[in-house]
C-alpha cells in the first residue's frame, strides 16, 4: 500500500510494503506549520506499529532550517519506539545532506545512516 503528502514542490511517498518513506523535492516550507502535513504523516506511521523504517533523502534537494527542525523533532519522537529499527538514506552528493544528517544521528545513536 502507498500513501502520500504531496506539496507544489515536493512528494512524501510512503511505501508500506518497502518500509519506506521516500522525500521528493525542494521543501521550502514556512515554519512548524508549514511541516505539519508532513509530520502528521511520519508520526501516523510510527503510530501503526512499524518495527523498521527508512526515510530515503537522495532525491530531496533542498531542506530549509524548519524542515531539519521537523525531522529532528521527529527523530526524538522515534526514539520512544525502542523496538524501531530506523534508517536514513541520503546522497553525499547533496551538500547539506551529509553534515545534517549525521547531526540526527547524534539525537538518535540507533540510526543507521546509509549514503549512496
Amino acid at each position: 500500500m502507498i500513501e502520500e503528502v504531496r506539496g507544489e514542490d515536493y512528494t512524501v511517498t510512503y511505501d508500506r510494503d518497502k518500509g519506506t518513506a521516500y522525500f521528493n523535492g525542494i521543501f521550502r516550507l514556512s515554519g512548524a506549520e508549514g511541516y505539519r502535513p508532513i509530520a502528521e504523516f511520519l508520526g501516523r506511521i510510527l503510530a501503526s506499529g512499524v518495527n523498521s523504517l527508512v526515510l530515503d533523502l537522495r532525491e530531496l534537494v533542498l531542506l530549509n532550517s524548519s524542515g531539519i527542525t521537523m525531522l529532528s523533532r521527529f527523530v526524538i519522537h522515534a526514539r520512544q519506539y525502542e523496538h524501531l529499527a530506523l534508517k536514513i538514506r541520503g546522497s553525499q552528493a547533496i551538500f547539506w545532506q551529509e553534515r545534517s544528517l549525521g547531526n540526527l544521528q547524534r539525537l538518535h545513536p540507533r540510526i543507521e545512516l546509509d549514503w549512496d
